[in-house]
């Protein structure tokens, strides 16, 4: 017998059927992220020990109006979504992902409340679709609000393009860009001064010049190690990206390799020799920071073009202390994104016509 899951979200009607009973959501910044099947609350005070405001948290996904989809990636099983909030003013972005099976989830599926659906049978082959209790099905979610039109592009689904940044592209044209309109990282800042999110640090080294804060990424719900996917954010500021590294953050860049996976192993019972450890380029943010996901996972951003694995960077800068400031590095953006834009209006890139959506 062949188990199907969820093939892919059927636009429209899925989606609006998941907002009518959503699950309970919990405030990460201007992120939210699903906390599973939990118990009814008693009411909680104003702010809470890790300094979430009450008025912040969102019960769950009624109060959550569709307006449209913004992507729709069916391979990864993910879809992202502009709404708004009831009675609030501003743009909402909703970022759903089906979470990886676990053994725990597959033992509990077989009782009688998974019922098979039969769709055919052929000599020993059944398809079914089959519908599980509510509770192992779980959604990760992720709540972006207010959600700027900034926001709004770079969740849009639009074509790709792959740019060769030499040096002079990144000074004379990425770089006043982001100069002037990256996102804000107070955020990240909050993390690191124990200000927000202090329930899910995994790690911290406080030290000021070589230390991180390691934290599960907002896509990893850390309940199963399948698709394990943490973030370490480093402690020194200023480093916006992998353009900034010189020969005098090797030292940090050890150490967030080294004790990085190290503790992973520790708490996660996976072993270096199965961790992907690498930087983004051009990243989502810029202050600096390390993904670690498990190398069977294929996480976004994980492939050739976008991801920089961190033990060749090391080794670039220990060779080349100013390697990545004289490199050409190549790097993947978004018709949809700013950036892009910029690229195209200063011939970096050639828009393309009749260019096919990327799944």
């Amino acid at each position: 017998m062949w188990l199907k899951r969820l093939t892919r979200f059927s636009r429209r009607d899925v989606i609006q059927s998941v907002f009518s009973q959503g699950p309970r959501l919990d405030c990460r910044r201007s992120y939210y992220t699903t906390k599973g099947d939990m118990e009814p609350e008693t009411k909680k005070p104003k702010v809470e020990d890790n300094g979430h405001r009450e008025d912040q948290v969102v019960r769950d996904l009624s109060q959550f109006e569709f307006v449209r989809v913004l992507a729709d990636y069916s391979q990864k099983k993910v879809v992202c979504v502009e709404g708004r909030i009831k009675d609030k003013e501003g743009k909402a972005v909703l970022w759903l992902d089906k979470t990886p099976f676990s053994e725990n989830v597959i033992k509990s599926m077989c009782t009688e409340k998974s019922q098979l659906v039969p769709e055919f049978n052929n000599d020993v082959y059944g398809s079914y679709s089959t519908l599980v209790d509510p509770k192992l099905n779980e959604i990760k979610t992720t709540l972006v609000y207010p959600a700027t039109e900034q926001h709004i592009q770079r969740f849009l689904q639009k074509p790709l393009y792959i740019v060769e940044e030499t040096p002079e592209c990144y000074n004379t044209v990425t770089l006043p860009f982001i100069e002037k309109e990256q996102f804000s990282v107070d955020w990240v800042y909050n993390i690191l001064e124990g200000k927000k999110e202090t329930d899910r640090i995994i790690y911290e080294d406080k030290d000021p010049d070589i230390g991180f804060t390691l934290i599960p990424d907002l896509k990893w719900n850390a309940k199963q190690t399948v698709d394990l996917y943490c973030l370490a954010l480093v402690r020194p500021r200023g480093i916006k990206s992998l353009r900034d590294l010189t020969g005098k953050h090797v030292s940090l860049l050890k150490n967030v390799l080294d004790k990085g996976r190290e503790v992973i192993e520790e708490k996660f019972k996976i072993g270096k020799e199965r961790l992907r450890v690498y930087l983004h380029y051009q990243p989502t943010f810029y202050h600096l920071h390390v993904h670690f996901n498990v190398i069977t996972f294929e996480a976004s951003g994980s492939h050739c073009e976008k991801a920089y694995l961190l033990r060749s960077v090391i080794d670039n800068l220990e060779q080349y202390p100013d390697y990545y400031q004289k490199a050409t590095l190549t790097c993947v953006v978004s018709e949809g994104q700013n950036l892009c834009q910029e690229l195209i209006s200063k011939g970096v890139i050639r828009k393309l016509e009749n260019t096919n959506k990327d799944e």
